[in-house]
């Protein structure tokens, strides 16, 4: 027979010990999840700033979390979800109850009120973190519920003209000749070349048309349109194209299609996207694109852009001029919302 083990009796204290071992370790608990996303609030910080810093260097957002993954040996998608982080509680409030994995659920609810509406109920009702990710899970459904039983929304958009560029100054560059710049879009600065038979000043537009150079009457509706050549369909919503910018230059650059949202690569429905944009532009080369002085550059740094194609159309100027709008064809198809 199994021998049987001693059984000594607990001190009548056994249970005030219990407690107070018990109270010390969630609060150390607490501490860590507190801690945890206080770093990770502050290394959001320190990686948008420094990318902000370096916004006219182009892919450098993308370029410097790469690294950052390299040398730190650890996730760039961590990285990314940190910067994200710190954009979108810019102001972190001290709220103890919503711990690092919460706030991860919530950074997927695209929309502020939204986000701020269910992190409120997550505290009042206080959910653990599979409730939360069922009520948003919930939220999303009702969203694409809501958007399958509606007309897609048209969206607004310009398709400007293409080879249009406005003249500027530059008052950091000393100089008693007061040199003219134009103005290429993407922080691209070009000295204004020599002109015969016409003079240029400050805000005035040009037009160029092969070798002629002609000032025109125009706006910033006009210009930032430009011919383009995809390069890669990251996502959905997100191309990489090597751009003429006029003026012999040309770069490469990560654009986000304006004003819509496509679903997560990780979803059936992302997927989906993806492949719907590398069909509708496969054999559609030169791309326009259309950027706006108003939106510029999403968090990510990329350029906020309105896409137009042509399938096996090489004429740039046909194509700004009836060229299909990706953004809206994306709508059309129901694998995109309007954000």
């Amino acid at each position: 027979m199994p021998k049987k083990k001693n059984v000594i009796a607990l001190g009548s204290k056994y249970s005030t010990l219990l407690v107070r071992v018990k109270d010390r370790l969630m609060g150390l608990e607490r501490l860590i999840k507190q801690e945890t996303v206080g770093t990770y609030w502050s290394v959001g910080q320190y990686i948008s700033e420094h990318i902000l810093e370096n916004a006219a260097k182009p892919e450098y957002g993308k370029t410097v979390i790469e690294r950052l993954a390299e040398d730190l040996n650890c996730s760039g998608s961590l990285l990314w979800r940190v910067v994200k982080f710190y954009q979108t509680y810019p102001k972190l409030a001290a709220r103890p109850e919503l711990e690092w994995t919460k706030y991860k659920l919530l950074l997927t609810v695209k929309d502020d009120q939204q986000r701020l509406q269910i992190e409120n109920r997550a505290l009042k009702n206080n959910w653990n973190s599979n409730e939360l990710a069922q009520q948003i899970t919930t939220l999303k459904t009702r969203e694409r519920i809501h958007q399958i039983s509606q007309n897609p929304p048209t969206l607004a958009f310009t398709r400007g003209q293409l080879n249009t560029y406005q003249v500027i100054s530059v008052p950091e560059i000393p100089s008693k000749n007061a040199p003219l710049f134009v103005d290429c879009g993407f922080k691209i600065l070009k000295p204004l070349p020599p002109l015969k038979g016409i003079r240029l000043k400050d805000q005035d537009y040009l037009h160029v048309n092969g070798t002629k150079i002609n000032r025109v009457t125009s706006d910033d509706d006009q210009r930032f349109c430009y011919k383009a050549h995809l390069q890669r369909v990251v996502d959905g919503d997100t191309l990489i194209a090597i751009i003429d910018c006029g003026f012999n230059t040309f770069i490469s650059q990560r654009l986000r299609l304006r004003h819509i949202n496509t679903p997560e690569m990780s979803s059936a429905k992302g997927a989906k996207a993806k492949n719907f944009v590398e069909a509708q532009l496969k054999n559609a080369s030169p791309l326009i694109i259309k950027t706006h002085k108003t939106y510029t550059t999403d968090k990510y740094d990329r350029y906020l852009v309105d896409v137009f194609y042509l399938k096996n159309e090489t004429d740039a100027k046909i194509v700004a001029q009836k060229g299909k709008y990706l953004n809206q064809e994306l709508l059309n198809a129901g694998l995109a919302h309007v954000v």
